[in-house]
């Protein structure tokens, strides 16, 4: 994605960090851009695009779909804080270490784990609000507006989900 075409509100740094919250923000149209640019173009780097497909986005809601967990949404958002003066200022990253040359990768910091508990627990619990719900609902209508050329999705596919461990239940 480029600089150049996003508007100058998600240009600032946080303007992702909490894509669910309606609160100060200037308009609908704001709200709207800010989540479709997360939802659309950056979570998928993050949740796969051969999972969150834009076939799956113009077949159901975001929390519906279980193609966007809580946690896939979580670390979008503490990727894009971590990374943004790298990104948008040639400085340094917040939690990981930049090195150069062939050196094994270090890891986060123990702030970004803790950092990154929160961002969970938060969208866990924005997700139920109804302005949440509302946001998804305008997300699925962007989507099949933008993309109703394709073969929308049916049918769920088949089988049970694999159950997987999950820390932060409680």
């Amino acid at each position: 994605m480029k600089k150049e075409s996003l508007p100058e509100f998600l240009r600032t740094e946080g303007a992702f960090s909490n894509v669910r919250y309606v609160g100060n923000r200037k308009s609908a149209k704001e709200v709207g851009d800010q989540c479709w640019c997360f939802f659309d173009v950056l979570v998928p780097c993050i949740a796969g695009k051969k999972i969150w497909t834009n076939q799956r986005k113009m077949a159901e809601r975001i929390t519906e779909s279980n193609c966007v967990t809580v946690v896939d949404e979580a670390f979008t958002v503490l990727c894009i804080e971590n990374y943004w003066n790298k990104w948008v200022n040639g400085g340094v990253t917040m939690w990981t270490q930049s090195r150069s040359g062939n050196i094994g990768y270090m890891g986060w910091d123990k702030e970004a784990y803790a950092r990154f508990v929160v961002l969970c627990k938060h969208i866990k619990e924005e997700r139920l609000s109804e302005v949440s719900m509302d946001i998804e609902v305008q997300f699925r209508e962007q989507a099949i507006k933008v993309y109703k050329g394709c073969n929308v999705l049916r049918k769920k596919r088949g089988g049970e989900d694999i159950p997987t461990f999950d820390e932060l239940d409680d």
